[in-house]
Formats: structure tokens, sequence, C-alpha cells
């Protein structure tokens, strides 16, 4: 434990930094996924497998589960996050983990929002490569907008 991260052990910082990393990694297909499925289900969360691997080295199995799912499953944390997060830019993934164990986050995709702000500077008068010369820095790819 460090004094900046108050009561949380190291080894959960460390997972922690894991989970966030593959995370990142995977935003692509879990942003695609949860912002298909919302335009006709609505709010959910994106459930991963960590503990299947059925193809070695091609990824593990996942699905959305509906707001009502989440909620057949009695945690308080993980239904307050799907109830919560703004599915325009925001997206909620529970890894399920070896011994029972869960991890939850609510993660921000920042990049469908400067997508919209230099949409936004090309019709005020600017035109595509304008806009993108006036950038002070460069657009991240999505799988580095984890908020």
């Amino acid at each position: 434990m460090t004094p900046e991260n108050g009561d949380i052990p190291d080894r959960a910082l460390r997972e922690r930094q894991a989970d966030l990393g593959w995370i990142a990694e995977n935003l692509d297909a879990f942003w695609t996924a949860a912002t298909t499925v919302f335009e006709n289900a609505g709010r959910g969360a994106i459930v991963v497998d960590t503990t299947l691997e059925p193809i070695p080295g091609k990824g593990n199995p996942f699905a959305h589960f509906s707001q009502e799912q989440v909620e057949e499953h009695d945690n308080q944390d993980t239904s307050r996050l799907v109830a919560e997060y703004d599915p325009a830019q925001e997206l909620v993934v529970v890894l399920l983990k070896f011994g029972d164990r869960t991890s939850t986050y609510r993660v921000r995709n920042l990049w469908p929002r400067l997508q919209e702000d230099m949409a936004n500077e090309v019709t005020s008068g600017h035109t595509a490569e304008q806009a993108k010369s006036n950038q002070s820095l460069p657009l991240p790819h999505p799988r580095q907008a984890l908020g």
C-alpha cells in the first residue's frame, strides 16, 4: 500500500492497471458492441469471461447484458454504474475472473466527442484539413482514451 492510494493494496492497483490496459486494447470491439446493442436494447454492460479463451490467442468471449440482466445478479456497484453511465461516450465493462471474482469499470471513449468537435469546426467554415491543423494535440486513438 502506498500513502497516495490509501488502503488499496499494491496488488489490487497492479491488477487494475492491467485490466485497464487490456480493456484499452479491446476498446474498439467493446465500443462497437455496446453502441450497437444500446441502439436496440438500451443500457447494459459488456461482460467478458476472462477465464475462457476458446481459441488460444483469439480473445475471450463477451456479451452484452441488459440493465435488467445486470440487476438480476444483485451487484449494487455494477447496477449503479450501468444506471449512471453516459452511453454517448461511456460504456461499462465487467470482467469475470478466476475465483468467482469480478471487476467492473466505467470506461470513457473520447473518440466520438473528438469527432463531433472536428465536424463542428468543419461546418463552421473550416475545411477538414484546416480543422486537423488547428488541433494543438494529436487525436488519440479510441484505445488511448480511457477515462
